[in-house]
């Protein structure tokens, strides 16, 4: 199953690629559909720059409300996708790479993927259950005071009568 996923990114999008160029070439010319593409690759940078930007806040702001910004990861990523797609050239990926930029459309695609099996994503923060409870933290130590352990066994021990000496 992997191997034919490959083999369809690797060889079905390039031939879709370029029989979508010689569509468009022949239906507006060739300097505009190689103007076109080049438009779409700067007109997709300024858009993953300002979605990239507006993520990153939310993210920030989920973070200091101390919830996990799961969606914002989500959408993050969606985004870097999106904009490496509007990068490569061509109108097959060029739709696909805006597709991943619009806030519906990546809240679709992570409905779809919630609900399918060994994919989900829940937030955690301060209204999860096990937030409120106390964080318990098991630990072992050894009481180098005078009292705890002989000097023979402790080279830290002071006696308890004598102060701490001050560091120079």
């Amino acid at each position: 199953m992997a191997f034919l996923v490959l083999f369809l990114i690797f060889v079905g999008v390039p031939v879709i690629e370029i029989s979508l160029f010689i569509k468009v070439g022949s239906a507006i010319g060739v300097v505009p559909t190689v103007a076109l593409t080049l438009l779409t690759a700067v007109a997709g940078t300024m858009l993953v720059r300002h979605q990239g930007v507006s993520t990153l806040e939310k993210a920030r702001e989920s973070v200091n409300a101390g919830i996990l910004p799961v969606q914002e990861l989500f959408d993050g990523a969606c985004i870097l996708i999106g904009g490496i797609l509007l990068l490569v050239p061509g109108f097959f990926t060029d739709i696909w790479g805006i597709l991943l930029l619009l806030p519906p459309v990546r809240a679709v695609l992570r409905q779809w993927l919630e609900g399918h099996q060994g994919m989900f994503m829940t937030p955690a923060g301060p209204a999860s259950p096990t937030a409120s409870q106390p964080q318990v933290i098991d630990a072992e130590y050894l009481d180098v005071t005078a009292g705890g352990v002989g000097k023979e066994e402790n080279p830290w021990a002071r006696p308890a009568d004598q102060p701490p000496k001050a560091d120079r």
